[in-house]
């Protein structure tokens, strides 16, 4: 199973997907430009991949694009996802506070 740079499996991946990510997430943490469009384009390369829609829905939501985040979590909850990116996705969902129906 693949993992991220923090060590946190990836149950769905293309390694050139899972490089795209690892330095989106760098980006994001350093608060450089691009790790939107990072993300993008992971999902450009492997649009199974679970975490890069989790963080654009959590993203989304910081940025005040509540429908958008909606979008992404939603995308994100139909792919089979392990158990860090299920407490990933039940955090963004509490985060949207909404009646979404639990998929959990």
């Amino acid at each position: 199973m693949l993992k991220d740079f923090h060590g946190n499996a990836i149950s769905n991946s293309t390694p050139k997907a899972l490089e795209l990510y690892n330095n989106s997430l760098k980006k994001l943490y350093a608060d450089k430009a691009g790790a939107i469009e990072g993300f993008e384009q992971c999902l450009a390369e492997d649009r199974l991949f679970a975490m890069p829609q989790l963080t654009l829905a959590r993203l989304k939501f910081s940025s005040g694009q509540i429908d958008k985040s909606k979008e992404f979590l939603k995308q994100a909850i139909d792919l089979p996802l392990n158990g860090f990116e299920t407490s990933f996705a039940k955090c963004i969902e509490a985060l949207l506070n909404e009646n979404m129906e639990s998929k959990y």
